[in-house]
């Protein structure tokens, strides 16, 4: 090393620097990488939804990318029925992950739940406890992944009078109709806009006007008889033959 010149002993030196540096970061990363992961769930998540999310992170895991950060952006991207995700390091390397998920709203046909925040997953997601006090919205198949389910029809669900869910069955037939169904007549219902607020005074002029149709006789006919609150200060009735449908359910 003495007979060196100055700038080959330097380069040696820098070599050998790179060396331990290298072996120290092995070393660090076979005593600190994360061996193994543990994941606690939502109490409101589905077991067979449970195991799905299992079965991403053991995935992660055999492809050596279990980090904190990309477990959170794997699981965000590929469910998007969970609301947050949190990662700590346990002891003896385990990853310690836990999975919430977006509170259901309402039920939406036979098999998907709106959340709280206008996303529209499938019903098995759901733990059945989490769904046993929910009301069902009927929507056409084909705009379940729309607008009007994620904005507007949640924001008319949510300043709708309690009593609408115990009187009628909701059905929302497109972007300024919903029609509520009464729940002890199927010969009655009320054209609504899901763009505007039905308040108890409305819903009380309705009952009225069945109750008038009942003392006439005309709700034990065939006509299906609509009250529609669509209008500025009036409801206009109608009886016709016949009904709207979609789907598998009829209005």
């Amino acid at each position: 090393m003495k007979g060196l010149p100055f700038s080959h002993r330097h380069m040696l030196l820098g070599c050998g620097a790179l060396v331990l540096f290298g072996a120290l970061f092995l070393v660090c990363h076979r005593v600190f990488a994360t061996r193994s992961v543990s994941c606690t769930f939502d109490s409101s998540i589905a077991p067979q939804a449970q195991r799905d999310v299992l079965d991403s992170l053991q995935r992660l895991k055999s492809e050596s990318r279990i980090t904190p950060s990309t477990i959170i952006q794997e699981l965000n991207q590929q469910y998007k029925w969970i609301d947050s995700v949190a990662v700590r390091r346990a002891p003896c390397n385990v990853a310690a992950v836990s999975v919430a998920v977006h509170r259901p709203f309402c039920v939406l046909n036979a098999n998907h739940v709106l959340t709280d925040v206008g996303v529209v997953v499938q019903k098995s997601i759901y733990a059945d406890a989490a769904l046993a006090r929910l009301h069902t919205v009927y929507v056409p198949d084909e705009r379940l992944d729309s607008v009007l389910v994620a904005d507007v029809l949640r924001r008319y669900l949510k300043r709708m009078p309690g009593k609408v869910f115990e009187q009628y069955e909701i059905h929302c037939l497109h972007d300024l109709a919903v029609m509520l169904r009464d729940r002890s007549c199927d010969r009655f219902a009320v054209m609504s806009n899901p763009n505007e607020v039905i308040d108890n005074q409305v819903l009380d002029r309705c009952a009225h006007i069945k109750q008038q149709l009942s003392e006439r006789g005309s709700l034990q006919g065939k006509k299906q008889w609509i009250a529609d609150v669509r209008f500025s200060k009036q409801i206009v009735v109608s009886g016709h033959i016949g009904g709207v449908s979609y789907g598998s359910h009829a209005c």
